[in-house]
């Protein structure tokens, strides 16, 4: 029933416009990838404007049902993406802030930027590991259970589980790849230089 609902969007824009908002894109099935896909090449007037979020991590597999789509839309010059950039130690900071006492714990906003380098997901996830006995909300502000100091935030499980998915899709070779770089440390050198010390690795295995 694609065209008909295009057809009843289209009734309901003619005079007042209306935006439809599509989060979490990555979880995407494969009905409202052909609602997205019937709907952007439509060329009547229309006062419709559709804005969808994802995480681009879930766009890398080529199996993934909304590669083709992204890429069919970008070509054709039917949708704009926009990426967004992590946040830093002062948005990290407002976001704390937000809706709450603007006086945070000093070096609160500091820690949760070094530890999730501005990745909203991470700060989240963060959040809610340091919320089960590490620092609580109380009267609308944050109030630390343990010095600053003696907060040490580890991968929590719930990110190293998410984390763990994303390793087990990729290949072989992808792994071997992530392996060594994660020895290398956070910046590290491509191609050649890599590739060796793939090669190094394992022949001491």
């Amino acid at each position: 029933m694609l065209r008909e609902i295009g057809d009843l969007l289209e009734t309901i824009t003619s005079t007042d416009p209306l935006l439809l908002v599509f989060e979490d894109l990555q979880w995407v099935d494969h009905s409202t990838v052909g609602l997205i896909s019937a709907l952007a090449p439509r060329r009547t007037p229309a006062k419709l404007m559709l804005i969808a979020t994802k995480r681009p991590m879930y766009m890398v597999f080529p199996e993934h049902p909304l590669k083709a789509l992204k890429e069919d839309l970008l070509v054709h010059e039917l949708s704009q993406e926009i990426a967004l950039e992590p946040l830093g130690e002062a948005e990290v900071a407002e976001y704390l802030g937000a809706g709450l006492d603007p006086s945070l714990p000093q070096g609160l906003a500091k820690l949760i930027y070094d530890h999730s380098e501005g990745n909203p997901l991470f700060i989240v996830v963060a959040l809610d590991h340091m919320e089960r006995g590490l620092i609580s909300r109380e009267n609308g502000a944050w109030k630390l259970q343990v010095p600053l100091e003696e907060i040490a935030l580890g991968v929590p499980q719930k990110l190293r589980r998410m984390i763990e998915t994303q390793i087990d899709r990729l290949t072989l070779d992808e792994q071997r790849a992530l392996e060594a770089a994660s020895v290398a440390g956070i910046a590290f050198a491509t191609g050649r230089g890599m590739r060796r010390r793939i090669q190094n690795r394992d022949a001491r295995l």
